[in-house]
């Protein structure tokens, strides 16, 4: 008679759970995370749009000091003001800013746009909203926007990497004998390690114009107290698995 094959059942069930748990919780981080950045996306480019409409002023010609300082000071505050409305209207209105940002103007847009964009934003200021203030500000959203852009992309990447990953571990545990058979367990621990090395890959692999690299979105997406690399943690539980005993208290080895 054949041996009885002892995959699915409840000691399977939970062992195949525990294995995939991390990267079956990545998709619903990644989509959160990339919700917020494409909202953010947007509410720059709102911005932008609105900003195009504010008109200029002209530097009157005794001013000295900056160029960016100085103009017929009534029209150019109540441009100012419109700029500062539409900021708040858009970019300082996404569902999680005070949550995740909660800061004053000046400081946000200091550390998203510049401390010189930053200054004509601030109550009282004696920025002119002139030509080159108006191109620097629009210059400086454009790269916000982008910036999100270039993130959304990063996280629809990583998105698609853990995927690949997780229906891999998941076809090798649909294939696994209980207890696997020692061949059948030399072929799963040789795939373990492609997925391994292929995985550290995607890890050092930089991103273009950021600096930073699949560890650093890893930090910044994942800051669960049990793992912080998904597919690794996923990996390193299969191996377990492997070492466990069977449900009849043999080892597998």
């Amino acid at each position: 008679m054949a041996p009885t094959r002892e995959l699915p059942g409840p000691v399977s069930a939970m062992l195949r759970e525990h294995v995939l748990e991390p990267l079956s919780r990545t998709g619903g981080i990644i989509e959160a995370e990339r919700e917020e950045v494409e909202a953010e996306r947007r509410a720059f480019v709102r911005f932008r749009d609105r900003v195009a409409d504010v008109e200029t002023v002209t530097p009157s010609r005794c001013s000295t000091g900056s160029t960016l300082v100085a103009a017929p000071e009534q029209r150019s505050t109540k441009s100012l003001d419109r700029v500062r409305v539409a900021f708040r209207e858009t970019v300082m209105s996404v569902d999680h800013y005070s949550e995740v940002y909660g800061e004053a103007l000046e400081e946000f847009a200091a550390a998203e746009l510049s401390p010189e964009v930053a200054v004509g934003l601030g109550p009282g200021t004696s920025q002119s909203f002139t030509d080159l203030y108006k191109a620097t500000l629009m210059n400086a959203v454009d790269s916000a926007a982008d910036r999100r852009e270039t993130i959304r992309d990063h996280l629809d990447g990583e998105r698609d990497a853990v995927a690949t990953h997780r229906a891999t571990l998941i076809e090798m545990l649909d294939s696994l004998d209980w207890p696997p058979r020692a061949r059948r367990q030399s072929d799963i621990e040789d795939r373990l390690e492609e997925v391994t090395r292929a995985r550290q890959t995607e890890l050092h692999r930089g991103f273009p114009l950021s600096g930073a690299d699949g560890h650093d979105l890893c930090q910044y997406l994942y800051q669960d107290p049990e793992w912080t690399y998904p597919v690794l943690t996923g990996v390193t539980r299969f191996y377990a698995t492997l070492e466990a005993p069977s449900p009849d208290g043999r080892s597998t080895r």
